[in-house]
Formats: structure tokens, sequence, C-alpha cells
């Protein structure tokens, strides 16, 4: 049905979804319709090898393999096409799946015969895969063998951000080395807002353990986000401020209607108008020639209702110093060393150094909530009744060694032992 944007802002805030209407490509008249254009390829495993032979052809005869011998090739491959998520609900923002497009895969043993030969016709083992999101069964049909045969093939995939521990070491041992997760945001509200179907605390445990296993996160955060209120962007600059140990995001950027999306198809459910494309289309085509209302993907438009940029400076400047952090030779680390009963956690993500020892209780505390659990499930772990839980991880909390987000206990130091 059709919410107003306080409507979706009160249904957002109470843990419940919006459901967003299908979405289409074109605009006209103030009304959206659809373009045509062929129908999707249902079967993926029709689809012809990649050829990059004229590429490599242009590398030698242009000299640029002479000059740089030491440069290898980050091959693009395609292993799936439209996106799982977009099936169940899609993110506002993006224009990228499109109703109607269906979500393909291509047969896990098919792309293990690519990576072959590929990596032998044109000798490299760096791949960068193209889909809108990795196939949730490519963890165990493909990664897992690659894992298993010790293969040194290199990936980039596009992640869902609700992967867990277990599964981001799998990975890493069959070969991803950086990812582009769905990060968005660090508040709940605005995700739920977003429909993105993720949490703050699934997306802080993303990025402790891509930390902890070395694995490059490519993620962004969003704002300006229609329904948003002031508290959410306070709430992000708290938690950023204890884990500048993780890796930061590549930009903070505002949130964008693209031609598809159902903030594009829908702008009267978030309160937006007045689209205009993006003014670098007057610089791409000439002038009188093409309409950029016709063709342009990316647009400005005007929001009915906005908050002070005041809002932002908190977040904007959390996130400058978090970055300007990992710029630095050393980069700020929070970590611990286990002993046989007790645990010594090493704090240098401020100007002084610090040493907290954890024993007994509070040590099995800190590793039961490695990965974010409840105070009641804690306490089942560890036989200890709720009130103690609160009481020990609360004095942790307010030495900034763990994190309470959405109900949930995280642990934030890393542990030293790469086995652990």
């Amino acid at each position: 049905g059709e919410h107003s944007l306080p409507e979706i802002a009160r249904l957002a805030r109470a843990g419940r979804s919006v459901a967003e209407a299908p979405g289409v490509l074109s605009r006209e008249g103030g009304r959206a319709r659809m373009l045509g254009g062929p129908a999707p390829r249902a079967d993926l495993d029709v689809l012809p090898m990649p050829d990059y032979d004229e590429y490599f052809y242009a590398r030698r005869e242009s000299g640029y393999d002479a000059a740089h011998p030491d440069a290898g090739a980050m091959l693009p491959i395609e292993t799936s096409r439209g996106c799982w998520w977009g099936r169940r609900r899609h993110c506002i923002f993006c224009g990228l799946h499109r109703p109607g497009d269906g979500y393909r895969v291509v047969p896990a043993s098919r792309t293990l015969d690519m990576l072959e030969s590929l990596a032998g016709r044109y000798r490299t083992r760096r791949f960068f895969a193209i889909d809108n999101i990795m196939p949730v069964e490519y963890l165990e049909e493909v990664f897992d063998p690659l894992a298993s045969r010790r293969s040194d093939f290199k990936f980039h995939y596009n992640i869902r951000p609700t992967l867990n521990r277990d599964q981001l070491r799998r990975l890493k041992m069959g070969g991803i080395r950086s990812v582009q997760p769905g990060v968005e945001s660090l508040s709940t509200t605005l995700l739920r807002l977003l429909g993105k179907g993720c949490t703050a605390r699934s997306n802080v445990e993303l990025l402790k353990w891509t930390t902890y296993f070395g694995i490059r996160n490519l993620y962004n955060l969003l704002t300006h986000v229609p329904g948003e209120t002031a508290a959410d962007y306070d709430e992000q600059a708290r938690v950023i401020r204890m884990i500048p140990h993780f890796q930061p995001p590549v930009q903070l950027a505002r949130v964008r209607a693209d031609r598809g999306s159902p903030m594009y198809c829908h702008p009267e459910r978030f309160m937006i108008g007045d689209f205009r494309p993006h003014p670098a289309y007057a610089h791409l085509f000439p002038p009188g020639r093409f309409d950029p209302r016709k063709v342009a993907y990316f647009h400005d438009y005007t929001a009915g209702v906005v908050l002070p940029e005041a809002v932002y400076a908190g977040l904007e400047g959390a996130v400058g110093r978090w970055k300007s952090l990992w710029q630095r030779p050393a980069q700020p680390t929070l970590r611990y060393f286990k002993r046989l009963d007790s645990l010594l956690v090493e704090d240098r993500r401020g100007n002084e150094p610090r040493e907290y020892t954890l024993a007994g209780t509070a040590a099995r505390l800190y590793e039961a909530c490695a990965e974010a659990r409840r105070p009641k499930r804690l306490g089942e772990l560890c036989n200890l009744p709720v009130g103690e839980v609160d009481q020990i991880l609360g004095e942790l909390v307010q030495a900034e060694l763990v994190l309470l987000i959405d109900g949930y206990f995280l642990s934030l130091a890393l542990p030293v032992n790469r086995d652990h």
C-alpha cells in the first residue's frame, strides 16, 4: 500500500519492514514507466567463456608490460545476475536490481572451470566479481573446495553484510581478499528505512571480523535518509568512537535515488521530488541531441523533509578522524592475549596505551561475546544469572572494551592468536 514518510519512519522504528512496489526505469511527465529491452537470459550456463585476448595484446604492444613487469591483472568475472536479496526487499536507493530480471547463478562447476581456464590462458590468479551479490551457495560449492585444494586464487566480491565469523573465515581461506558489503549505516533505524534487512549489530560484527581476517572492506555510510532523525547520527558517532581499530568506510555520502530504485519510482512515499539529471550529464552528451531526463541514471532531487546540515557534523567529524587514523603508519589496535585463565587486553586506540587484565568470570564472558549475544544467552553459556552478566559487562562497556548495541553485547578486542 501507499505509505507516507511519517508512516514509513514509524514502521521502521517499530522494527517492521516497509514493502516497496515494483521498480521501473524511466520517468516522463512526472510519471514513471518501464523501458523496453531484451528479456533477461535465464540460463547463464550457456554464456561464452570470457575472452581478454585484446586486452593482453594491448598491454604487450603498448609497452605497459615491459615497463611494469610486476603489474599483474585482476580479471572481471560474472557468476550471477540480479540480486537474491532484492527479490525479497528492494533497498530504497538501488537501481541495479530491476523487478522482472529474476536472480540467476552460474553453476559452481562452470565457475570453477572458468577460473582454471582463465588462470591458465592469461597467467593470472586475481579475479574481480562484477555480481551485484555473491551467490549464497558459493560458500560451500566454490570457496570451500578452493580452500581444501589450497588454491592461490584471490577474489573481490559484493556480499551481504550478515555473514558471520565462521563464514568469513571460510571465504578468506577460499581466496576472498576484498569485499564490498551493503553496510550503509551503523544505525538499525536507518537500515530499516533503507530496506537493508540487516542491523547495526550485524554491521559492526562484519567490520570486526573482516578486520581480524585481513579482508579489505570497501563499504560506505549513507546520510540524508528519508525519515531520519538527529538521534540516528548521534548514535553512529558514539559507536565509531569505540571502534577506530576496525576498518573505516570508503566514504560518507548522501543517499541517491538511482534510476529504477524505489525512491526514483515512488518519490511520493519518501517525500522527495523535482528530479534533475546529475549536472555531469551536460558534459557527457551533445546539447540538444539527447534528453538527459531519459538517459540519466544519477539524479539530484529535492527532499520535502530536511534536517539542518549541522546534524551530520558529528558523524562527519568522527568518520574523518577514523580515516585519518588509518592513514598513519601505526594504526589503532585493540587486542587481547589469552593466558590459561585470564586475558590481557592491550588498548592502543588512543594517544595513551592502556592495559586491562580480565580474569575468571570476566574473561569467560568477554570471550563468550566475541560474537554479539544477548545477556540471557551469555548467562546460559557461562552459567551466570542475567543480573551478574549485566553488571560485569556493564563495567566493560564503561571502559569501552565491550559495545552494547541493539540489546547485544559485543567484545571489541581482537584475538592476537590468528587461530583463535
